[in-house]
This record gives structure tokens, C-alpha cells and sequence, in this order.
């Protein structure tokens, strides 16, 4: 209904924010990292936006980004996960972790996320692997593509050894995915790579 709204950043919450368009206020659901990402208030602010329908409430849900949409919409196709449920694994997740996680079928690191369990987690990666595997799917190349090669587990330890030194997650995660295909040997050296990079 809505692919974008545009507008002032009027007030924060913990789960969403209000921008005004027009003398319009619109309440728009959003993750905690989102929050964190928006910017100051009375800033001009653009949400990707996807408006869902329930029995007990219509709801606004924001995004910084398109491919943060997509992955949302993906999300709740999952039998099981909600428009909740979604906010909540992007709340811990970048969309390249996500798709790292699933490609991986790393559901413990999904099943992270608040409210959703292991089994549900296992569901996301069996119904979303072919979708996130599709070189469409994420348009800016953000996202593993099919035939490109899944992220080694000494990757992963790095970004994990890089987010407890301070760094975001998505800091950690770019920083990582800069270092040559030919330096990929040890954890150390990945690790010494990626910290020139950040």
C-alpha cells in the first residue's frame, strides 16, 4: 500500500517512531536497530515501508533499507513467523548475517532472536534458503548469491571476535567480507585483514 514515507522524525520509541508528513503523524513499527541507525529528531527521515493487516490491528512496519524490507516480507512468509517475529531476528540480525545464517543453516544463531524458537528458526532456513539464494533477491549484491561461495566458519569467528571488540555487527561483517579471497587461510590472519579495513 505504502512503499515509502518520507517525513519529520517527530518521536523515538522503543519499537517504533513517528514521522510527520504533512501535519500527518504516522506511528510506524520498527526494530531496535533500526532505532539506533535512524538519525536526530525533526530530521527528514525515509522509511521503506510495508503496511500488514491483522484481525486486531493494522499495523505500519519501517525500514532504513530495501533490502531490509525484502527480507522482512521473506521473513513473515515463513509459516509460524509474524510481523513480530520478523522485527525481532532483524532486531539481531543485519540482512547479511541473516543470509549467512540460512545459507549456513546456522539456526541457533537465528533462534537468538526474542520469541522465536529453534524450531521455528529451522523453518526460516528450509522455507527462505532457495529465495535468499536467488541472485535477485537482494539487488545491491548485499546478500550471499547462488554460485557464490558461503561465508567460511573462520569468517564468521572473526566477526564474532570483532563485534565483543566494539565493532557493529554490520561493521564487522563489511570489514570481513573486504578481505582477499587469498588471505582466507587462518582465523588470525583474517582477523589482521579486516581490523586494516576498519
Amino acid at each position: 500500500m505504502y512503499a515509502y514515507i518520507t517525513g519529520s522524525l517527530e518521536k523515538i520509541g522503543t519499537d517504533h517512531v513517528v514521522l510527520d508528513v504533512g501535519g500527518i503523524g504516522y506511528e510506524i513499527r520498527v526494530s531496535g536497530s533500526c532505532i539506533g541507525r535512524i538519525g536526530d529528531m525533526k530530521e527528514k527521515v525515509r522509511l521503506y515501508t510495508s503496511f500488514q493487516v491483522r484481525e486486531d490491528a493494522q499495523e505500519l512496519y519501517g525500514f532504513l533499507t530495501e533490502e531490509e524490507k525484502k527480507l522482512f516480507l521473506a521473513l513473515i512468509s515463513v509459516s509460524g513467523i509474524g510481523p513480530k517475529g520478523a522485527i525481532a531476528i532483524l532486531d539481531i540480525l543485519t540482512p547479511d548475517e541473516l543470509a549467512e545464517a540460512v545459507l549456513t543453516g546456522d539456526d541457533k544463531r537465528i533462534a537468538k532472536a526474542k520469541g522465536v524458537g529453534l524450531k521455528s528458526a529451522q523453518k526460516v532456513i528450509i522455507e527462505l534458503k532457495d529465495k535468499i539464494a536467488l541472485p535477485s533477491f537482494m539487488e545491491d549484491g548485499g546478500a550471499v548469491s547462488k554460485g557464490s561461495a558461503a561465508p567460511s566458519s573462520a569468517s564468521s569467528a572473526v566477526v564474532e571476535v570483532l563485534t565483543t571488540l566494539g565493532y557493529s555487527a554490520s561493521e564487522a561483517t563489511a570489514a570481513v567480507r573486504k578481505v582477499k579471497e587469498k588471505d582466507l587461510k587462518t582465523e588470525e590472519q583474517i582477523l589482521k585483514e579486516a581490523l586494516k579495513n576498519l
